[in-house]
Parts: C-alpha cells; sequence; structure tokens
C-alpha cells in the first residue's frame, strides 16, 4: 500500500513538474505578440528619449486654464511580436505616480506601430514625472513584459494664465490640435 502510494504521488510530481515547464515555454514562445516603444516620446514637439528631463516653456502650450498648460504627448508603441494582438487594451500614464488617464487600443497587427496621442496638463515650476505603461491592465499574453514602460521628466517654464487667442492650432489638419487630441481636462 505504502509503495501504491509513493508511486501515486511521484506520478503527481511529475505530471506537475512538466506542467509547469510548459507554461514556461508558452511564456517565452515566439508565437505570442510583444508590445514595446517604437521610438521617442514627442512632447510639445520636442522628442525625449526614455529617462531624460526636457524643460518646455509655456509658449508651447495648446491649451492654457486655471494656471495649468496643456501640452501634447505623443508616443509610438509596436508589436514586435509573430502574430496580432485582436483584442482590446489600455496603453496608461502614470503621472507622479498616480495613473492619470489610459487610452483604448483596439488591437495592433503582427509587426505594426501605432502612435498614442493625449494631452497632459502641467503646472509652471514643477517637474512632472510621466511613466507609460503599456498594457497596463496586463490583458495581453506578451513574449516579455519587461518592455512595456517608460519614463520622462517633464518640466514646464513660463505663465500658464491666459490670455484671449493664444491657443494653437494644425491649420494643416483644419481640425485644430484640441479635436486631434480629443482633448479633455
Amino acid at each position: 500500500m505504502k509503495k501504491s502510494l509513493l508511486f501515486i504521488l511521484l506520478i503527481f510530481f511529475v505530471i506537475t513538474a512538466n506542467s509547469l515547464n510548459i507554461n514556461a515555454e508558452e511564456a517565452d514562445s515566439p508565437f505570442y505578440p510583444d508590445l514595446q516603444f517604437s521610438g521617442n516620446i514627442v512632447v510639445a514637439g520636442n522628442e525625449v528619449t526614455d529617462n531624460e528631463t526636457v524643460v518646455l516653456r509655456s509658449v508651447s502650450a495648446i491649451k492654457k486654464e486655471e494656471g495649468k498648460c496643456a501640452v501634447t504627448f505623443d508616443y509610438e508603441i509596436y508589436n514586435k511580436g509573430a502574430i496580432a494582438i485582436n483584442q482590446r487594451f489600455f496603453s496608461g500614464l502614470e503621472i507622479n505616480g498616480t495613473i492619470d488617464s489610459s487610452r483604448l487600443v483596439k488591437g495592433i497587427e503582427a509587426n505594426e506601430k501605432k502612435t498614442i496621442n493625449a494631452v497632459l496638463w502641467l503646472k509652471p515650476g514643477e517637474t512632472t514625472e510621466v511613466r507609460i505603461l503599456l498594457d497596463n491592465f496586463q490583458n495581453v499574453k506578451e513574449v516579455s513584459e519587461d518592455n512595456n514602460t517608460r519614463t520622462v521628466s517633464i518640466l514646464l517654464n513660463g505663465s500658464c494664465e491666459s490670455t484671449p487667442g493664444d491657443e494653437t492650432t494644425d491649420e494643416n489638419e483644419g481640425k485644430g490640435l484640441l479635436k486631434r487630441y480629443q482633448f479633455k481636462k
């Protein structure tokens, strides 16, 4: 009886160990998507590399209100993986340690790049830490989750008191920057 019980425990152990190895191999498989960043982050038209501080002047703002300035914030995501992501996922912004907003991404093909547009509200004279989180709710099974964050610091100088006519428009598109960036306060 003891030999039978020992044999059953041994079989259980072998099956459990094999299933753990299979799961580990799946996560490392090249047959999964892999979200990551492509290129630099663009803040108010200025390219910023990872972990860099960009210094802006308040004239870069697309809107000024209540002592804060709104600036454009763009970044490009890339699915380096071998297959498409057909499900929806979020790309979020963490501002000074607090989740500020998330953008819904409705999927991305293998080897496709997508640009995400956002607007940040900044206070003059303060450094703002912005951390971008790809798939911030971890809904997408990826080859690697280690390449899903980037961080930049932004220092805004000048005044953010609004004056009539100081909003910028994008005349080439005819829509204006506020509409293009789905402007929300």
